[in-house]
């Protein structure tokens, strides 16, 4: 059917001229309602001259006469669609910038940007709808893209998802649910993405995309399996060469280097981590410190291994884990590539990378893990993206291989074994492979079935482990994770009552907060009152709230670059004119005078144009969500678009399986919020899947508007370049699989849940009770009688000594109580003991003169503290090889007596 006009040119031409003189009367009298302190000024003259000349020359070109002379031009230029497109994408971006300028004077903190903006509001609105309107008119001119994109199911689905997430915000904003912090447990936001890192990673996309085109047109093809593999070959090195570049910064999770050994050394959750996995390297097998139950442990098996690999330090573990962890960005590729394409692919693993560096370069100003961290919240990512890989590929399929269903019940299996709350995971998988398989309810259960025997090989070997051993079947711990929701709703429903301020901390009823002048604008949020009776629903609700918010305001939400071009382009003006003033006294002074100053703007640019640190302090999420800025609004409106434009593509390409990671998403953030848990570190095994629609979203635009437009190669519309078939690899069948072709899955997986429990008993004890027994009898032996009084009746105890650290008197974390970390009035050794059983140790002493390198082989004679943490006050530490021979004894300073309970 031939396409009939939409609207003719004679009768666009026309409307075209009329919007835009009206466009210009309004900001005519936008432009005279503005008061001006110095009347008309040649800024303000300009400024009427151009919106006296936008108003008249529209409505002279109305006039007959110019019709006759402008009619056949706009007629060839509609005529010709290529140009016609390309004018309208130029118009379009150009709307763009200018109603993103408009809306950004209130935020600014330079004062003369702010003027220059808040003075050229009215020729920005001229501008940007003069250009928006000639766009959409050049593209309405065909029923061609109008049509097609109505007949598109995707985006009425876009339109139904984008609708649901604006309804949401603005629920959010209306009642202030989700961004007030509750609780210890409501964490404050983790590393955001720059818009610096979108543009390069994005760079990097696009022009991987034009040399492959480039290389195809000379001849130099790849096979599909080649340019995988090349691509997640040179994305997996570049994670790599990201990752190990930044610096340490101090954290939580690692001590600063302390004598005497001044090395990093684990702390807080990380150091019962590496002490689980070093309990492991001398053969008592994972156990976590003196308790029945092992923390994560299939992450704790694997620092183990490190270990094995690279010895006992701390930085070579973090530095192999980075090679191992850097696998993220590879199944990142992967799944984008399955959910759309290689452009998306590389989007997605360029952001993650960059993204990855963040987490490392900036990790003193926020609570998240890293890859140089010995936290399982990164590896839990890890896992996470193999589980959707693996789950995407099996579902699909209309006709899948039973291997998918095992090898992602498999996965669903590593992830328990980490978190166990991560059954959620599976949960959602089987409900997608329902909603997929919905006309073939038998080829569900099979596959349900094959799945969960996928996840018991791989935890049930685990799990019978804890039971021979414990005598209760679990994964980390005998106390099922229900019963810490339950005790975190009780604390949370009857909180302990808030002690009463003193009468001179009361503020003043009438006092009322003011706003700092130049603080950026922002649209704030109801707090919910205090009075209101906690509500276990709500607190739920909120808890899921918070981290769903942060998953979103992780996204790109401003763009400095023009302000900060605008705001240091009068510097730079200013320089150059200090610059020619000095010039002819002295050419040389003038010289380095103009390159000190240049050499200092220079670097407050690069920092508020580009780096993180700007970056937070434009927008106020950190380190709690305050207010959403106008340009934050702005673009937040976009990237929620974006996001249900990608959900949508993948959910068109492949079903109810390209809905599964949003599934997966909603599950774990849920799980979360029903152990009263929410944001930071907590959210990064599933956060990034908001980025990973994000780029779908982004890669079926870039590569839409490209192939409109004739930069890309390829199809000639949008929509058409944006969806594929809806049945695209679809499997022809099932194959009747040979007993090899199940035995060996069976095994492999098998194997996998094996592989703990059996490398647990091939490693020795290094401790048995012949080897404890000779190492005391050596150090008895190096003492005098007299000392051997002194330590009979305290417990000796024999191990490896991890973590030491000399501190002296009134040093140490001021914000703990922990023994090994505690200020105290005198010097002090402190070190993890691991043996036979697991304590911290403080040995007063007035000076460590002798050399106690970390894992030393010690006897400990000393007496334990009771408490919520019990440690060992020591009156004897010996350094003695297991061999008997004693290297240096440390008896406890005589000023500090030894009081034993």
């Amino acid at each position: 059917m031939k396409n009939t006009p939409h609207f003719t040119p004679k009768f666009t031409l026309r409307l075209l001229l009329t919007l835009t003189a009206l466009d210009g009367m309004i900001a005519l009298i936008w432009l005279l309602r503005i008061p001006s302190e110095s009347g008309l000024s040649a800024a303000r003259l300009v400024l009427l001259g151009l919106l006296l000349m936008g108003t008249g020359l529209p409505l002279a070109g109305l006039l007959p006469a110019a019709q006759r002379h402008l009619l056949p031009r706009w007629e060839t230029h509609l005529r010709n669609t290529l140009r016609r497109r390309r004018r309208a994408f130029w118009l379009m971006l150009a709307a763009f910038n200018g109603l993103y300028l408009l809306i950004l004077p209130p935020d600014l903190t330079d004062a003369a940007a702010r003027a220059v903006l808040l003075r050229a509001a009215p020729l920005l609105f001229y501008g940007s709808a003069a250009c928006l309107e000639g766009a959409l008119l050049m593209l309405s001119i065909s029923r061609e893209d109008v049509r097609h994109l109505g007949r598109q199911r995707i985006f009425r689905l876009t339109a139904a998802l984008f609708g649901v997430l604006l309804g949401a915000w603005a629920f959010v904003a209306r009642t202030g649910w989700g961004v007030h912090p509750l609780s210890e447990y409501f964490y404050e936001m983790g590393v955001p993405l720059l818009e610096t890192q979108l543009l390069l990673a994005w760079g990097l996309a696009v022009g991987l995309r034009k040399g492959a085109d480039a290389a195809a047109r000379r001849g130099l093809r790849l096979s599909a399996r080649q340019a995988d593999f090349a691509l997640a070959l040179g994305l997996y090195l570049l994670a790599v060469f990201l990752w190990q570049m930044p610096p340490d910064r101090p954290t939580w999770f690692f001590t600063p280097p302390t004598a005497p050994n001044f090395q990093r050394y684990p702390a807080s959750d990380a150091l019962r981590y590496d002490a689980t996995a070093q309990n492991a390297l001398i053969g008592n097998g994972l156990q976590t410190e003196n308790q029945a139950r092992t923390l994560r442990p299939l992450y704790t098996g694997a620092l183990a291994l490190f270990h094995l690999v690279r010895g006992i330090e701390y930085d070579p573990v973090t530095h192999l884990q980075v090679w191992v962890l850097a696998a993220f960005v590879v199944l990142a590729y992967f799944l984008g590539r399955a959910l759309h394409g290689r452009t998306a692919g590389v989007l997605l693993a360029g952001l993650l990378a960059l993204q990855g560096y963040t987490n490392i370069a900036y990790a003193n100003l926020f609570t998240v893990s890293h890859a140089r961290l010995l936290m399982p919240d990164l590896p839990m990512a890890v896992l996470m993206a193999a589980f959707l890989v693996l789950a995407v590929r099996w579902q699909r399929a209309r006709s899948p291989r039973w291997q998918g269903a095992l090898y992602s019940g498999a996965a669903l299996g590593a992830l328990l074994m980490v978190r166990p709350e991560s059954i959620t995971a599976g949960i959602a998988a089987l409900l997608t492979a329902l909603l997929q398989w919905r006309r073939q309810p038998r080829l569900w259960a099979q596959h349900a079935v094959i799945f969960a025997l996928g996840a018991g090989l791989v935890t049930a070997p685990w799990v019978g482990r804890n039971w021979a051993r414990y005598g209760k079947p679990f994964f980390d711990s005998p106390d099922p994770r229900v019963y810490i929701a339950i005790r975190r709703a009780w604390d949370s429903l009857h909180p302990s009552p808030p002690e009463p301020l003193e009468p001179e901390a009361i503020p003043p009823a009438t006092a009322t907060p003011q706003p700092q002048s130049g603080t950026p604008s922002k649209v704030a949020l109801p707090i919910p009152p205090s009075s209101q009776p906690p509500n276990l629903p709500m607190l739920v609700i909120q808890h899921y709230l918070n981290s769903e918010i942060q998953s979103f305001l992780a996204l790109p939400a401003t763009f400095r670059l023009p302000d900060t071009l605008l705001s240091y382009g009068f510097l730079y003006l200013r320089d150059i004119r200090l610059y020619l003033n000095e010039r002819p006294d002295n050419p040389a002074l003038a010289g380095e005078h103009l390159d000190r100053r240049l050499y200092r703007e220079n670097t407050l640019f690069w920092a508020q144009c580009c780096q993180l640190e700007g970056y937070r302090a434009r927008l106020p999420f950190w380190p709690y969500f305050e207010g959403l800025p106008r340009q934050a609004a702005f673009l937040l409106a976009g990237n929620l678009l974006l996001v249900a434009l990608g959900v949508g593509l993948a959910t068109r390409r492949m079903g109810w399986a390209g809905a599964l990671p949003a599934f997966v998403h909603i599950a774990y953030l849920a799980t979360n919020a029903a152990f009263l848990v929410s944001g930071g570190r907590y959210i990064q095994p599933v956060n990034w899947i908001v980025i990973l629609y994000y780029t779908l979203g982004i890669a079926a635009l870039t590569l839409g508007v490209g192939r409109a437009l004739g930069w890309l190669e390829g199809a000639d519309s949008l929509w058409r370049a944006a969806v594929s078939p809806k049945n695209g690899g679809l499997s022809k069948g099932v194959r009747s699989p040979r007993r090899g072709g199940v035995i060996v899955p069976l095994g492999a997986v098998l194997l996998l849940g094996l592989a703990i429990p059996i490398g647990e008993r091939l490693i020795p004890r290094r401790y048995s009770p012949a080897v404890q027994t000779h190492m005391e009898q050596a150090v008895l032996a190096a003492i005098s009688p007299t000392e051997q009084a002194q330590v009979e009746g305290l417990l000796v105890l024999s191990g490896r000594a991890l973590y030491p650290r000399y501190l002296e008197a009134g040093d140490g974390n001021r914000l703990s109580d922990a023994p090994l970390v505690a200020v105290q009035p005198y010097g002090r050794l402190v070190f993890f003991l691991v043996g036979e059983r697991n304590y911290v140790v403080r040995l007063p002493l007035e000076g460590l003169r002798t050399a106690f390198p970390n894992g030393s082989d010690v006897v400990v004679a000393g007496c334990v503290q009771p408490g919520e943490r019990e440690f060992v006050e020591a009156r004897l530490v010996a350094r003695a090889d297991t061999d008997g021979q004693v290297q240096a004894v440390l008896w406890r300073s005589a000023d500090v007596p030894l009081e034993c309970p």
